[in-house]
């Protein structure tokens, strides 16, 4: 009687939870914790591998995680996703700014400000008691303002003290005039930082001006009245100028003493 074949041996069962689906071991456990971190992914494909005697990388048909939906990583988040996380963060920013006082909502865009005020009188009376030239207080034209003035050295050989005077016009431009004992090129170069030369010239109230023009840049009037030069410069135009320079010219001088 011929001897029955042996029986061949299953091999070895594979290990819980390396088979295909979530039904046991660290799959199950994983699946059931709701944990999708990818360090825990490697973890487990890890862990599998090892059991079931296969490396990473290498497919193994008995070896399965379970069917797990993992969250996808940031580099496949979209620039909606980056938007959409950043709209609370402006709300945030925007309650607080209006809570402190710090921002306004002008439905008819950028106002006016308020402009700053500056009392020349006084100023210009102390001058004239230090400065050995004669210094003038001319008329603000109606609707002009003061807005800034201050004593300033003029540098070089033919410089001196530059008494300066701002304005706001009544069209709300810009337009400085300077008082000062430096020479004419000196006074040009220190209100519009660069050397130029004289391009014209200008008669106001008997008073001679001349005119240092260059385009794309603000004009300087300069009248050179002996023992004082005058200097006005800004975004004022022509006809402002002519204001300032009649001001200046039925101005009498401050007492010295």
């Amino acid at each position: 009687m011929r001897p029955s074949p042996r029986t061949p041996s299953p091999g070895p069962v594979p290990w819980r939870g390396c088979g295909p689906g979530p039904h046991g071991g660290w799959a199950a456990r994983w699946s059931s914790s709701g944990d999708t971190s990818w360090k825990r992914v490697g973890w487990i494909l890890a862990e599998c591998a090892t059991r079931c005697g296969t490396g990473l990388g290498v497919r193994n048909r008995g070896c399965d995680t379970g069917d797990v939906a993992a969250d996808k990583p940031r580099l496949f988040h979209s620039n909606r996703d980056l938007a959409l996380s950043l709209i609370p963060l402006v709300i945030i920013c925007l309650v607080v700014a209006g809570l402190a006082g710090q921002c306004s909502f002008s439905p008819g865009g950028p106002s006016q400000g308020q402009i700053p005020q500056y009392d020349a009188g006084p100023v210009l009376r102390t001058d004239a008691t230090t400065y050995q030239f004669p210094i003038r207080l001319p008329d603000t034209p109606e609707g002009w303002h003061t807005n800034s003035g201050g004593n300033d050295p003029i540098d070089g050989n033919d410089g001196g003290i530059a008494i300066r005077v701002g304005y706001i016009t009544g069209t709300g431009d810009y337009l400085e005039m300077v008082q000062t004992n430096a020479r004419p090129a000196a006074v040009v170069r220190f209100m519009v930082d660069e050397n130029r030369p004289a391009t014209g010239s200008e008669q106001v109230a008997g008073v001679d001006w001349t005119v240092y023009a260059r385009e794309d840049a603000e004009t300087v009037w300069v009248a050179d009245r002996g023992d004082v030069r005058w200097a006005m410069t800004g975004r004022a135009g022509e006809a402002d100028l002519r204001r300032m320079a009649t001001a200046l010219a039925q101005a009498p001088p401050l007492p010295s003493e």
